[in-house]
């Protein structure tokens, strides 16, 4: 199956914080899974720790290490990924959420979220 990781379950999974769940753990450490890290997620990582409002135990930069030690696979954001965005209703303005949904709706990836209102949004979810 291939998985797309939502920034939280990214930096959750990473630091082995204790919020993420044993499904969201399990669908990533699958061997049979792939799993995806969108650079919409590193976007918005750079962005919230540059201007201070998120703080990770990881520096930014050793993040790309992290990622290819755990085997992830980088997904670019391509110009489909916006037609798919401006498909998706307005129960949600969080415009990093709302492009890895349309992420995941157009390549048919799973997401792991807690964010249950991607349910809303038609994402296959895992939490």
């Amino acid at each position: 199956m291939n998985v797309l990781l939502d920034t939280h379950a990214l930096i959750w999974f990473a630091e082995d914080d204790p919020r993420i769940s044993p499904a969201a753990t399990m669908a990533i450490e699958q061997a049979e899974n792939t799993v995806f890290v969108s650079m919409a997620s590193l976007w918005e990582i750079a962005i919230k720790t540059s201007i201070g409002k998120l703080s990770m135990n990881i520096p930014f930069p050793l993040l790309q290490e992290m990622i290819q030690q755990y085997g992830f696979d980088l997904l670019p954001i391509v110009f489909d990924d916006m037609i798919e965005y401006t498909r998706l209703p307005l129960v949600h303005r969080d415009p990093f959420d709302r492009l890895l949904v349309a992420q995941s709706r157009r390549l048919q990836y799973a997401i792991v979220s807690r964010e249950t209102i991607f349910d809303e949004l038609g994402a296959t979810r895992i939490w």
